[in-house]
């Protein structure tokens, strides 16, 4: 046990080197650029399975082994990094989220990192009808308000961890489509991130969570939410 803990705080003290001595923002995005540091930060991860992509409405599939993206090396990484970044380099880091660039599925990491610290710290966030800017010209839809009060980040692995008033969100990928949950006294949340253009709702993902959010007996209206960032948001759009 001993040499277990010892382990684990040798990669702690890695991990915390790395983020402080990495230019982040020289490599961030990139497969080839880095330093002697980046590599305990970032990996290069391919597709094993087949992966849906859609583009202007039509999905194609992508055989395995055929793409390749960025991610942190695990969540408790990505949030050194993103403590490091809003700490020295805040407006660097919001810079690098809102640009339209799609180079980097780390951008998506970040995102969606500031995006969970947000929806939790207790603000108000404008909203629009998908339903309402697929039926009108998306600039004459009118957007509603939705105050989320403080509330307490829970990190859970099944659908029994979900609790009530609480910002609940998977450890890992568990539930496809939802990247946190809040049930309230009215209303169920559920949010999904998006850094692109286009997007899609995976019904297994509330198959896994259904009974927890009432089942059919439910008496609480589920609102779905796809969380962009600001260049997004005025042209986003429901998919056919």
């Amino acid at each position: 046990m001993w040499l277990f803990n010892c382990e684990l705080f040798e990669i702690n003290n890695m991990i915390t080197a790395s983020v402080n001595n990495t230019n982040i923002f020289r490599y961030i995005g990139t497969l080839s650029d880095g330093d002697n540091y980046s590599h305990n930060l970032v990996h290069i991860n391919t597709n094993e399975k087949p992966v849906n992509e859609i583009i202007n409405g039509h999905t194609f599939v992508n055989s395995p082994y055929t793409s390749c993206e960025l991610k942190f090396a695990s969540a408790i990484v990505g949030n050194k990094v993103f403590a490091r970044l809003k700490e020295f380099y805040k407006e660097e880091t919001y810079k690098f989220v809102a640009s339209v660039s799609l180079l980097g599925s780390v951008r998506g990491y970040v995102f969606e990192i500031i995006a969970h610290n947000e929806l939790s710290a207790g603000k108000t966030f404008l909203t629009r009808s998908l339903e309402e800017s697929k039926k009108s010209c998306v600039k004459s839809v009118k957007e509603r308000k939705l105050r989320l009060l403080q509330l307490t980040i829970k990190i859970g692995n099944t659908p029994d961890d979900i609790e009530d008033g609480k910002y609940c969100k998977p450890a890992a990928k568990n539930f496809e489509t939802i990247d946190s949950i809040y049930i309230g006294k009215d209303y169920n949340f559920t949010f999904q991130m998006m850094v692109g253009r286009t997007h899609d709702i995976k019904q297994h993902g509330y198959e896994l969570i259904h009974e927890k959010l009432g089942g059919e007996l439910a008496d609480h209206t589920i609102r779905h939410y796809f969380v962009v960032p600001k260049d997004t948001y005025k042209n986003f759009k429901k998919q056919p």
